[in-house]
C-alpha cells in the first residue's frame, strides 16, 4: 500500500500544485492578452485560452501519474544519492559507456520529415561538477542540416565502475536562432542532483533515475535486455545491453526509447516505441 507520509510522493503532489498554479497564470496572461482584441476575436481568444488551460491540466494529471509509476519502481523515499568527489573520475571506461578522447559517433535518423544527424564527441575538456572532475561530451543535432540543438553533458565514473550524469547545457534552436536553455541543469545547482548514466554490472528489471532536477530533468532508465544484436550502417554489435528510457515529464509511450549498447562502443541504436523509428549509428570517427 501507498504510504501517504512519504518524501517521494509528496514531491509529486506539490509539483502537480506548483504546475496547476503556473498554469493558472499562464491562462491569466492569454486572457489579458486578448482584452488587447475585437470583439469577434476576442471571444474566440477566450475560448482557445481555456482550451489551453485544460490541455495543460491534463498533462499535468498524466505527469503526476507517471511520477507515481517512476515511485513504483524505485521507491517512495527521498532521492538523495551520496556524491564523495574522492571517489570519482573524469576517465570513463564502462564497457558499455566508454567515452574515448577524440572519438566522435555518427547517428542518423530519417523520417518523412527528414533527416535528423546527431554528432556526439568526446572532449579533450574536464569540468568541476559538485565537486566531481567530469568528461565533457558535445552532442550536436542538426534537422535537414539546420542545427536543432547543441549540447554540452558533464559524466564521472566512480570506483565501482557505474557512470554518473552530472549536468548538461541544452542549446535549443528555432530557425538558425537560440530559442531557449530547456532540459538544461547541473548537479548542485537549485536542488538538481545526478543520476546513473550507466550502471557497472546491469540487471535487467533495475531501474535508476538518470537526472533529477524538478520540473526540468527526469530522465529514468531500466534495464531490458542482456546480450542482444543489434544491425545498424556502422555494422554488426553483438552482446548488447538493452535499456529502456523515458521521462514522466513527457508521459506516453511516443516518449520511450528503447536503446542499445555495445561494448566497446556505447550507444549504437535507439528505437521509438511510439513511432518505431530507429537513430542508428552509421560512423564511429576516431
Amino acid at each position: 500500500p501507498l504510504a501517504l507520509n512519504n518524501e517521494g510522493r509528496t514531491t509529486a503532489v506539490l509539483q502537480r500544485k506548483a504546475a496547476r498554479f503556473a498554469a493558472q497564470e499562464d491562462y491569466a496572461v492569454r486572457r489579458a492578452l486578448c482584452l488587447n482584441d475585437g470583439q469577434v476575436v476576442q471571444d474566440e481568444c477566450k475560448d482557445e485560452a481555456q482550451e489551453a488551460l485544460d490541455e495543460e491540466y491534463e498533462l499535468i494529471n498524466e505527469q503526476f501519474d507517471a511520477r507515481l509509476d517512476v515511485l513504483g519502481l524505485i521507491g517512495y523515499g527521498r532521492y538523495d544519492p551520496q556524491i564523495v568527489p574522492a571517489q570519482f573520475s573524469a576517465n570513463i571506461t564502462n564497457t558499455y559507456f566508454p567515452l574515448v578522447v577524440g572519438r566522435t559517433l555518427v547517428y542518423e535518423l530519417v523520417n518523412a520529415e527528414g533527416i535528423e544527424h546527431v554528432e556526439v564527441e568526446t572532449q579533450n575538456v574536464v569540468r568541476t561538477i559538485d565537486g566531481v572532475d567530469c568528461r565533457q561530451v558535445r552532442d550536436v543535432a542538426t534537422f535537414n542540416g539546420v542545427v536543432g540543438e547543441d549540447t554540452l553533458d558533464w559524466y564521472a565514473q566512480n570506483q565501482d565502475g557505474n557512470v554518473w550524469y552530472m549536468g548538461e547545457v541544452s542549446q535549443n534552436f528555432e530557425d538558425g536562432l537560440l530559442d531557449n536553455l530547456d532540459g538544461s541543469w547541473r548537479s548542485g545547482k537549485e536542488g538538481a542532483k545526478s543520476g546513473i548514466q550507466m550502471p557497472a554490472s546491469p540487471v535487467v528489471g533495475q531501474a535508476y533515475r538518470q537526472e533529477y532536477a524538478l520540473g526540468e530533468a527526469e530522465d529514468m532508465a531500466r534495464i531490458f535486455a542482456l546480450d542482444q544484436t543489434a544491425t545498424v550502417p556502422a555494422g554488426v554489435f553483438q552482446h548488447c545491453l538493452v535499456i529502456d528510457e523515458w521521462t514522466p515529464i513527457s508521459p506516453g509511450l511516443d516518449h520511450f526509447e528503447r536503446k542499445y549498447f555495445a561494448p566497446g562502443v556505447g550507444l549504437v541504436l535507439a528505437v521509438h516505441l511510439g513511432s518505431g523509428e530507429r537513430e542508428e549509428l552509421v560512423e564511429i570517427r576516431n
